[in-house]
């Protein structure tokens, strides 16, 4: 049976979005307007419940309730893209990305229930991005990120796999079919602004950008080659 406490947890306020917030069981509930008479009835509604299942010995966990919101999801899925995607003891390029996806969902959709989250959510949000400007081929990519949270929210039980079903409907962006612009191509640098750029290299970075400069290999990739990655059967010039 859980430990019962004589401190009730406290009324904050969540300075990111305004709201109220309670921390019942590690599970942050948002209440609504810090300081309004609803927030706080809100308030003092969940803390009765909470000490009644207490005395009952009835606490669910987290992944139970089914008021989830998609802030309490998105926090609980942070942490597991904080530990995740790391290398060498530094975050990838890959958290970069998530967060820039995962922000105008928060924004937009923060205290709304994930359970109440559904195909029309997901392509208001895609329309956010739109009229943001962003390329087709980065729209799409974004909106397959925040699915794949709702993919992780389903595989550790906090939602229901009928939600992340009912996203897996919403269609990418068509080239030609829809108001987002496609990227302009990515196109080599000029001969001689390479050739002038070189000169103030040392002769390993000189040589790392020639190799990409003929063969268009990424730096990380560069970075990573063995000698015996490279064919050197042939004539070298």
């Amino acid at each position: 049976m859980p430990k019962l406490t004589h401190r009730l947890p406290k009324y904050r306020l969540h300075k990111a979005s305004g709201q109220a917030v309670v921390t019942l069981n590690g599970f942050d509930h948002y209440l609504g307007d810090h300081g309004s008479n609803a927030s706080r009835n809100a308030y003092q509604r969940k803390v009765s419940e909470w000490l009644s299942s207490q005395k009952l010995g009835t606490i669910h966990p987290a992944r139970d309730q089914t008021d989830v919101t998609i802030d309490e999801i998105f926090v609980r899925y942070w942490a597991h893209v904080k530990a995740y995607y790391v290398k060498d003891g530094q975050p990838t390029g890959e958290q970069h990305a998530l967060r820039s996806a995962l922000t105008p969902l928060v924004s937009m959709y923060g205290p709304t229930e994930a359970a109440a989250f559904g195909p029309l959510e997901l392509k208001a949000v895609r329309e956010m991005m739109i009229e943001q400007k962003l390329s087709r081929r980065l729209i799409n990519q974004r909106v397959h990120r925040i699915r794949r949270m709702f993919k992780w929210a389903v595989e550790n039980a906090y939602l229901s796999s009928v939600i992340f079903h009912g996203l897996q409907a919403v269609s990418p962006l068509k080239r030609g079919r829809c108001a987002a612009p496609d990227a302009e191509p990515v196109r080599p640098l000029p001969q001689d602004i390479f050739d002038a750029t070189c000169l103030y290299m040392s002769p390993e970075v000189k040589a790392m950008a020639e190799i990409q400069w003929h063969t268009g290999m990424r730096p990380g990739e560069v970075v990573m080659i063995r000698g015996r990655d490279i064919d050197r059967s042939g004539t070298v010039r």
